[in-house]
């Protein structure tokens, strides 16, 4: 197992230190943040001890298509080189062609999921959740879903959950909205067992804020994520593992819910590369759709 550059004392270490909340991509606040080679991103994630990204693309959240399905396209074609690596595929649920081309795409086993952005999408989502909810289910994928803005914040994402209680759906950036609390109060509500959040927000950083929701809702709520390349790794890495959570809670948010619950609790079989291990990766069906551009 990786030595990571973050102190981890082995009983608190999860079979592999997973972010599941990672991009590709430049911000559009900052030209200068951000980071468009996935080699480099997931590099600097190495260094700092975590073993498997899942990243999605910040050009498919920020920009119309096509130039979305490109992003999504290329961004495929980066983690099948790349051992540990993963992706949300991008998907805007106001084009009714993008849910064909998910369901194309649904058996790679590079595409964790779904990575859904209404904020950036410009949509309620409480206007496109049964649609978004519904393809999830039928495909068997995941979903990522930014929140804490006015468009998607986390009690009208949560309660819709309710209604879809196979649906494994990860509310981001616990705590970034209503005083710190957004994700909290949705969070009482909510009666999905599938239902998550990730750690990933700079509030994240404020003394007994992850643990305050841990002691209430249980660590196997948690899972971590950091936003890279528009945070560092290391300092999301470090905040877990310098926390006051137990052993047993810093193995559950690093790592041991997203294997359990995003990998279906295996190891092996996801660190082959695809392109080694003769599964087809999709790729063909994919250029296809992009010929619909």
């Amino acid at each position: 197992m990786r030595q990571t550059s973050i102190p981890l004392p082995r009983a608190a270490r999860p079979k592999r230190i997973v972010d599941v909340h990672a991009h590709v991509g430049m911000s559009k606040a900052y030209a200068w943040l951000g980071c468009r080679e996935s080699e480099k991103v997931v590099e600097r994630s190495r260094k700092a001890g975590i073993d498997w990204s899942i990243i999605s693309h910040l050009d498919a959240l920020y920009y119309p298509e096509p130039q979305g399905l490109k992003a999504n396209t290329s961004l495929l074609r980066a983690v099948e080189k790349q051992p540990g690596t993963f992706m949300w595929w991008v998907y805007d649920p106001r084009n009714p062609e993008n849910a064909r081309i998910v369901k194309e795409v649904a058996g790679h086993p590079k595409i964790v999921g779904l990575k859904i952005g209404p904020t950036y999408h410009n949509y309620f989502f409480a206007d496109y959740a049964r649609s978004i909810l519904e393809l999830a289910e039928e495909t068997s994928l995941a979903v990522l879903s930014h929140s804490g803005e006015e468009r998607d914040m986390p009690g009208a994402i949560m309660s819709r959950l309710n209604r879809f209680p196979n649906v494994r759906f990860i509310v981001a950036h616990y705590g970034n909205c209503a005083g710190f609390a957004g994700h909290f109060r949705a969070l009482t509500k909510c009666r999905s067992k599938k239902c998550f959040v990730d750690t990933s927000s700079a509030v994240s950083m404020y003394c007994d804020h992850i643990e305050r929701g841990v002691r209430k809702f249980g660590s196997s709520r948690f899972m971590f994520g950091t936003d890279t390349p528009l945070y560092s790794p290391a300092a999301q890495l470090a905040r877990i593992a310098y926390s006051p959570l137990t052993d047993a809670q810093k193995r559950a948010v690093l790592g041991d819910n997203a294997l359990r619950i995003l990998f279906k609790g295996t190891v092996d079989r996801h660190s082959a590369n695809p392109r080694q291990s003769g599964v087809n990766s999709g790729i063909t069906t994919i250029q296809i759709s992009a010929k619909n551009e």
